[in-house]
């Protein structure tokens, strides 16, 4: 009766181990025959499960997994990770696999199990994730502005080499330090304590301030702050330097005096704009390079051939708003339009001179393209990392669930697992049929007989 008994507890638990199981199972015997696998197998065979049982593993199209079968034949576990090339198929895939030896009851190896996960798309993921990493490390580092990544604290995560150009100061020497301790003066404390403020609070943040260099140089710098946003958690600050003493220059000697520095307005780095009546009535060959025009071709040309629709939108909106008597901002983000049609964005810090006794518009340009792009080179890295979060660790023997919530990251019970994350869930205990059967069976078949006699609607179900 007890042997009985326990060959349906057998029965029982390898059908649970078969049809529960979220990995591929295979077992095989010592001829290394296929003998049986659950339906999981269906995603990497391309066929029914029951056309894979049969075969014998040394016949499979894919050998890399063969030693890791043997293994389990001599008493041990074996291992394998990499492509495995799909026998009915020929498709490839990116598995685990985890084979053990199955024993009777003299200890003699009868076969084996082999426990199989499909990684493919996590693997695919993880790829997609380094060759985002590596995109962002190589826009980060050559950038030409001064960038730092901040934690939620303010302190230092990483910087690149402008940034240790720019302040004098080496990645070591900055990491895991205040930004504001390294860069603001004492007399702008207040003003970097406002600006730490609003990008904690998710906004961006643009200002034309002075910060010093390690040496204590006071340098004109314009600062961009971008908070790093995940799951509306600011995970991070993105902050972008860049060394405008070369544009103030240029704006207090134009207004002083035109044509003594006309020379060095038009050899300057910076892309420089003067319109007067809705003319470039002043382009220097910066400008002209930035958009691949000549300087002739501009000269007296309408200002607004060189903005893309969308800049003509943004233009067009700042117009209403300074009718509207609004404080519009000098400094603004919009998109120009090349010679070949391409568009590029740019940043344009626009102000009102005198030129030849009549107001004009003068511009400072610069392309940030780059910019851009590095920004959203890192946001697809971080939101790439939210799919890797849909993988749970699982116990493939016990069926434990790592906590990784946890600083120790224990493995526990399922059950404990999803009540501490949902917390309005209860969990009901009773017995089902099957189970009922095996551990009380004169109860069941009482309960049976009791069933016989009474309508569909009237049997009692099994809860205790």
């Amino acid at each position: 009766m007890n042997d009985k008994k326990n060959k349906v507890c057998s029965d029982q638990w390898e059908n649970i181990l078969f049809n529960e199981n979220p990995l591929i199972i295979v077992k095989f015997d010592a001829g290394l025959n296929v003998l049986t696998c659950n339906k999981l197998m269906e995603e990497i065979a391309g066929e029914h499960w029951e056309k894979v049982v049969g075969i014998n593993l040394k016949d499979l199209t894919e050998q890399r997994i063969f030693p890791a079968a043997e293994a389990a034949l001599r008493g041990q576990k074996g291992f394998y990770e990499g492509e495995y090339l799909s026998h009915f198929q020929g498709k490839k895939f990116w598995v685990k696999l985890t084979t053990v030896p199955l024993f009777d009851q003299d200890g003699n190896v009868t076969g084996g199990l082999a426990f199989m996960q499909n990684l493919t798309e996590f693997n695919r993921i993880k790829n997609d994730l380094l060759i985002q990493k590596s995109f962002f490390e190589n826009l980060f580092e050559s950038s030409p502005d001064a960038i730092t990544v901040l934690d939620p604290d303010d302190r230092v995560l990483q910087v690149n080499k402008q940034f240790e150009t720019l302040f004098g100061y080496t990645a070591d020497e900055v990491i895991g330090k205040q930004i504001n301790d390294l860069l603001v003066p004492p007399h702008l404390k207040e003003e970097g304590l406002n600006a730490t403020r609003t990008v904690a609070a998710g906004q961006s943040l643009y200002l034309e301030t002075v910060r010093q260099t390690k040496s204590g140089h006071l340098i004109n710098v314009s600062i961009v702050g971008k908070p790093i946003m995940l799951n509306e958690n600011n995970l991070a600050v993105y902050g972008i330097y860049r060394d405008i003493s070369e544009a103030i220059r240029i704006e207090e000697v134009l207004r002083e005096s035109e044509e003594k520095y006309r020379m060095m307005v038009e050899n300057a780095r910076n892309a420089i704009v003067i319109s007067q009546h809705d003319q470039f009535i002043f382009i220097n060959q910066a400008f002209a390079d930035m958009l691949g025009y000549s300087i002739a071709e501009l000269e007296n040309c309408d200002y607004r051939k060189v903005y893309s629709p969308k800049g003509l939108e943004i233009l067009f909106e700042r117009t209403r708003r300074r009718a509207d008597k609004e404080n519009v901002p000098s400094r603004y983000d919009t998109v120009f339009i090349k010679k070949d049609g391409t568009e590029i964005d740019v940043e344009a810090n626009v102000s009102i001179i005198e030129y030849k006794g009549q107001k004009a518009t003068f511009a400072v340009i610069r392309d940030i393209s780059e910019q851009k792009q590095l920004y959203q080179a890192l946001m697809e890295t971080i939101h790439q990392t939210e799919h890797l979060g849909n993988f749970i660790p699982i116990c493939a023997n016990c069926k434990k669930i790592r906590d990784d919530n946890s600083p120790e990251k224990p493995w526990i019970d399922p059950e404990l697992y999803i009540t501490s994350r949902l917390k309005n869930i209860k969990f009901s205990h009773g017995i089902c049929p099957t189970c009922m059967k095996i551990l009380y069976p004169k109860y069941s078949e009482k309960k049976e007989t009791k069933n016989e006699n009474k309508d569909e609607s009237e049997i009692d179900d099994w809860r205790l």
